[in-house]
């Protein structure tokens, strides 16, 4: 075990308590006075600024975009790193010995014969108040990089990530999943430690749950070409060549607007199918053969397949046989689910099974326009199981990104978190939906 490794080291318990305590401060608004008092592991009182936030992006940015071509760790990962451990700069370690990840002096060879700094201030009980003194910012990111990509502790995350790159998996996706599999036992309280590092990547500047579309850490990684020459959305695009999921659905359609899906190309569509003697209305968001190309990569990759072409074509058999490739908004789906020739009707709100009043569910022969009506606009009374369009279940989606702190899933709120993941993954590599069911049912996508 190296000097920073391990929960009871005490670097970790530094940097959990600048994380856990002082987070407000450092990823939040700038709420620190000018006082004469000046915590040991705060950053300096009245900084950062949000101009000076800014500035130390623009600084870290390209060290970190070399700490992944140099040891294949997620730059994203790093610069966030950098930033919650180092208060943009402004800590005492970062100011006096450029040392802006807390890493910890023990002897002279594990500092590579860098010298140490002595931070006065530390209370007893934080074990080793002596950390290694950097030359500059750039040998502290190279350091922390270079033992991250190859401690025995790291280095199955790393390669993880290199593994997950060259395979196509999004960059939003590969990151994330590195810092889950390092913050423990890289930080004591692994779940804080998480999500302050992705609402970093999400927004250096202004950390949020949501992704900022102009700025963010993920463009980072991005700029950074995937290690090996592994190329499997070409040959998932190959496997599907010709495939036809047969979205029934989009008969006669036009745009169409409807609430918690503004921005997003919605459209209300008016289709018959055969045993049914009325027609049936629904709102589509469904994605285009290259977008499920896209998504179904990643999720081949999530589940480690040994053959993307085969992975493609389960993947995209199922997805067939549980949505026809079409994501309900809202409105009525007809389906024959008890293969009698007869499609029965069910009511769908943001790609999932519902019960409405006024709406008879698994009645045949079609609806009428009052049930129709209620399809579109009535209030959900109940959430079933399946999301589309992979048929993805609750418990399915909690174990793949439940490290994410995604909250309820339960009753109604189901819906709120399967809307959040489809409008998050629209334009994406990747769809967390169909992942969480690839993940889960990993085995059936590896070839034999």
């Amino acid at each position: 075990m190296d000097e920073h490794e391990g929960r009871e080291m005490g670097i970790v318990r530094t940097i959990t308590r600048f994380v856990g305590l002082t987070i407000g401060t450092v990823l939040g608004a700038n709420t620190v006075a000018h006082s004469q008092t000046w915590p040991c592991y705060d950053p300096q009182p009245g900084h950062p600024t949000q101009q000076e936030r800014a500035a130390f992006v623009e600084r870290i940015s390209p060290l970190a975009i070399e700490a992944e071509r140099k040891h294949g760790v997620p730059a994203a990962a790093i610069a966030a790193m950098t930033i919650v451990e180092s208060g943009y700069g402004f800590t005492r370690i970062a100011l006096n010995a450029n040392n802006f990840f807390g890493w910890k002096y023990t002897t002279p060879a594990a500092a590579g014969g860098r010298a140490e700094w002595t931070l006065t201030c530390q209370p007893p009980e934080d074990i080793n108040n002596r950390y290694i003194q950097f030359a500059n910012l750039a040998d502290s990111i190279d350091f922390v990089a270079s033992r991250l990509a190859n401690s025995p502790y790291y280095r199955a995350d790393t390669q993880r990530y290199r593994e997950d790159r060259s395979a196509g998996v999004e960059t939003r996706i590969a990151a994330r999943r590195w810092v889950e599999g390092i913050a423990d036992p890289y930080n004591w309280r692994p779940a804080e430690y998480v999500r302050s590092l992705v609402r970093l990547m999400n927004a250096p500047l202004n950390p949020s749950d949501n992704v900022d579309p102009g700025q963010n850490l993920y463009a980072l990684s991005a700029a950074v070409a995937p290690q090996g020459g592994v190329q499997p959305l070409q040959a998932v695009r190959q496997a599907l060549t010709g495939f036809r999921y047969g979205r029934y659905m989009e008969g006669n359609c036009r745009a169409a607007t409807i609430a918690n899906w503004n921005g997003f190309p919605t459209q209300r569509c008016t289709y018959t199918v055969g045993g049914a003697s009325q027609r049936a209305e629904v709102i589509l968001l469904n994605p285009a053969d290259d977008q499920l190309a896209r998504w179904i990569t990643t999720a081949c990759a999530v589940a480690r397949t040994n053959d993307y072409a085969f992975c493609a074509l389960k993947l995209a058999r199922h997805i067939r046989s549980q949505s026809g490739g079409q994501f309900p908004v809202a409105g009525m789906v007809m389906e024959d689910m008890d293969g009698d020739g007869r499609p029965n009707q069910y009511a769908f709100r943001d790609g999932v099974t519902v019960s409405v009043a006024g709406v008879t569910q698994g009645k045949a022969g079609g609806p009428s326009a009052a049930e129709n009506a209620a399809a579109l606009d009535g209030p959900p009374l109940r959430a079933f199981r399946y999301a589309r369009v992979a048929g993805t279940l609750r418990e399915q989606y909690v174990a793949y990104v439940g490290a994410r702190q995604i909250g309820d899933v339960e009753g109604l709120s189901w819906l709120a978190v399967v809307r959040e993941a489809y409008q998050r993954a629209w334009g994406a590599e990747g769809n967390d939906l169909i992942s969480a069911w690839a993940a889960a049912n990993a085995a059936s996508l590896r070839r034999p």
